[in-house]
């Protein structure tokens, strides 16, 4: 199917680069995956070689050695039963179904649950701090300010939103923050750009 949608004229050259660059990420550890083969077909179908460069760009980005979570949530036991109980719920649009990383990470800290990741992000803090962000001596975060450098997307705040409505009744209030909001086209470009001139 992507390859027939790389050859389609109808089909706007980014929008052929986007669906390449998830495949890429998607099946990257995948022993013959097509990628390479879908960088040609984009080049041969007149995809101009900056733009179907951004593929290697966000690989190097945001491949598997660099990711610390599983983006596609495919890769553990626990993760693939989660997807499997959500696509038995009969979801609505096809376009709800991703929560962004950031939803999980803020419920379980809303909720006094020490997570892995946050300890990794936060690395050693002072003992008042760390008491507070783990949950320990039954204490809840209640105010919650996340500011990320490099920027946010509409589904992060939209998770945002939705996590404020649930938990607000409770006293709870997430502030989020960044350097920009992204659409995949300001994304890509500040990558290609910025991060690989």
């Amino acid at each position: 199917a992507l390859r027939a949608m790389i050859g389609d004229p109808k089909i706007v050259a980014i929008n052929k680069v986007r669906c390449v660059i998830l495949y890429a990420l998607r099946y990257e550890r995948m022993q013959g995956n097509a990628t390479e083969e879908l960088k040609r077909l984009l080049a041969g179908n007149g995809v101009d070689a900056d733009m179907g460069g951004l593929v290697d760009v966000v690989v190097r980005y945001a491949g598997a050695r660099e990711r610390q979570s599983d983006i596609f949530q495919n890769e553990d036991l626990v993760a693939r039963g989660k997807n499997m109980f959500k696509g038995l719920q009969g979801v609505e649009n096809v376009y709800t179904q991703h929560s962004p990383a950031l939803a999980d990470m803020l419920e379980q800290l809303v909720r006094g649950k020490q997570t892995q990741q946050w300890q990794e992000k936060l690395g050693s803090v002072d003992g008042a701090r760390a008491g507070v962000l783990s949950g320990e001596g039954g204490m809840r975060n209640q105010d919650v300010v996340v500011f990320m450098v490099g920027g946010v997307t509409l589904e992060e705040e939209a998770a945002v939103a939705r996590l404020n409505a649930k938990f607000g009744g409770q006293g709870v209030r997430i502030l989020l923050g960044g350097t920009a909001v992204h659409s995949s086209a300001s994304f890509l470009g500040e990558l290609s750009t910025t991060f690989f001139p």
